[in-house]
């Protein structure tokens, strides 16, 4: 399954299924009150020009919440790299999810063995529930410490390969 989806992905946005496959959720930061729709907007851009600088082997979800017509100027830059597949359907095909502050989804990709990069601004802006995890790597959003250890991880060519997450291999 893991190999189909990744597959499938691969044909549809121009990536490779056999590199590290990194997802970035796009966040609704405007529903905080710390930022307009436009900050909210701009500033996810802005992350994301980090990323495909270390590497092109990226797509990008918006989180369920946000409906398809925000987000215009994001979408027209990167159209060719969003998916609007659910998280679920498409989890077993990622290596590493990135996203700046806490979403629901680490609840789900943590205990299946995917690297979540959480970048964040504040403390506040971080639930602290599941610090636990060995998968779970915080950075603050402004540092280069978090996309240099995305660029380690990109050099590596690091492959979730959890034998107990990665069905019909």
């Amino acid at each position: 399954k893991r190999d189909q989806i990744r597959k499938k992905l691969a044909q549809k946005n121009g990536i490779s299924e056999t590199n590290t496959l990194t997802f970035f959720s796009i966040t609704d930061l405007a529903h905080t009150d710390l930022y307009s729709e436009k900050e909210s907007e701009d500033f996810q851009i802005s992350i994301i020009k980090k990323i495909f600088n270390i590497t092109s082997n990226c797509l990008l979800i918006f989180h369920p919440r946000i409906s398809p017509e925000r987000f215009s100027k994001l979408r027209n830059l990167y159209k060719t790299k969003i998916v609007n597949e659910s998280l679920p359907n498409l989890s077993s095909a990622i290596d590493i999810f990135m996203a700046f502050g806490e979403t629901s989804a680490e609840e789900y990709l943590l205990p299946i063995g995917i690297k979540n990069i959480i970048l964040f601004r504040d403390r506040m802006d971080l639930y602290g529930r599941y610090n636990h995890f060995k998968n779970l790597f915080l950075f603050k959003y402004e540092k280069r410490d978090g996309y240099e250890f995305l660029r380690k991880e990109i050099k590596m060519n690091f492959l979730n390969n959890n034998p107990e997450y990665i069905l019909d291999k």
